[in-house]
């Protein structure tokens, strides 16, 4: 609904002929759901959009790249692939982390991507927080997460005098995903042998 709004509203039609012929509500009601739609819309797309350079390359225009995925790891309908890009030449390689979600759509199957600079220190993030968080209970609530240039954050938080901390997973603006020290581990696997890899 929202990208039909979008693509009406950006080929000319006004905002009160939006209402009165495709909602078929009153205009003043339709004009403010109109500008809640639109507001949301352009709020989730700026909270989408990516930053990563691996993400950029695959949509580069006007060179042929192979792109190889090495599985890694998988939990809950999630793969995590190592990504090789590479010229066709061979004269250059770019290595990054690729997360798929196999339970969404077949033709959108992209959940993150993680860059090559970004390996080391998220897999020393997620270590610290399993080797020095996990097992404590904090004072005050208590949050770590790291943040990639592709929006994927992976985090725990444990609230004040609790033992239990909470792992999570999440994409930009979608639901977290709530994980556990399992899937923790092999997300720290998947960083490690893409980090091999990389050497």
């Amino acid at each position: 609904m929202k990208k039909i709004l979008t693509f009406l509203l950006a080929s000319g039609l006004s905002a009160t002929a939006l209402a009165e012929t495709y909602i078929r509500v009153p205009v003043d009601e339709s004009l403010t759901s109109i500008k809640k739609i639109m507001t949301d819309a352009l709020r989730d797309e700026e909270l989408s959009r990516s930053e990563s350079r691996l993400v950029a390359l695959m949509d580069t225009c006007g060179q042929m790249l192979k792109i190889e995925m090495h599985k890694r790891e998988s939990f809950r309908g999630y793969d995590f692939n190592t990504l090789v890009i590479s010229e066709v030449n061979g004269t250059k390689r770019w290595i990054g982390l690729c997360i798929e979600n196999i339970m969404s759509e077949p033709t959108d199957p992209h959940f993150a991507v993680i860059d090559d600079d970004e390996i080391e220190p998220l897999l020393q993030s997620l270590c610290y927080m399993r080797d020095s968080l996990l097992e404590t209970t904090p004072s005050a609530t208590t949050q770590a997460i790291f943040t990639t240039r592709d929006r994927l954050k992976i985090g725990v938080h444990c609230k004040a005098n609790r033992k239990k901390w909470n792992v999570y997973m999440q994409k930009a603006h979608r639901p977290a995903e709530s994980l556990n020290e399992e899937h923790l581990a092999k997300i720290i696997s998947a960083l490690e042998e893409t980090n091999k890899m990389m050497k």
